[in-house]
């Protein structure tokens, strides 16, 4: 098993498909997983701006790629562990962020990858063709691992 950070993949991701976004990726990057996930939560609550002084910069790609790799993250670390172990770490990861993804990833991981990013970007509003295309870039990065 290799751990590949979130940030990582999602600066490869976002590279790819949307570069103009990298501004708010690397302030992102630069935060506190807990407070770069806030302010992801925020603005796509509100279209509000991500407060990097970017101004009205839209960003549509980096807060689907963000929270779906944030999601693996933490479902497979949950899913590591079992039994009284598993309630203390849930409880215990509810205040953290997961940083990294353990690859590689099974099958039916990627699949729920898939899902979990078609429903992030469905709730973004973007269109079914994007939300497939950054799906697929997400599961092309993950079966890269370290590769790249």
């Amino acid at each position: 098993m290799e751990r590949v950070e979130v940030a990582e993949i999602v600066r490869d991701v976002v590279e790819q498909l949307a570069p103009e976004e990298m501004p708010v990726v690397n302030g992102l990057v630069a935060l506190d997983p807990a407070v770069a996930s806030r302010r992801l939560a925020k603005a796509g609550a509100r279209q509000d701006p991500l407060g990097f002084g970017l101004g009205d910069l839209v960003v549509m790609i980096t807060p689907v790629v963000w929270v779906v790799l944030e999601h693996v993250a933490g479902r497979l670390s949950d899913k590591a562990v079992d039994g009284v172990a598993a309630r203390l770490w849930k409880r215990f990861r509810r205040k953290t962020i997961p940083k990294a993804v353990e690859l590689p990833l099974n099958a039916e991981q990627l699949g729920e990858v898939r899902r979990k990013a078609l429903e992030a970007g469905a709730r973004q509003g973007l269109t079914p063709e994007l939300c497939a295309q950054i799906a697929d870039a997400i599961i092309a990065r993950l079966a890269l691992g370290d590769a790249e």
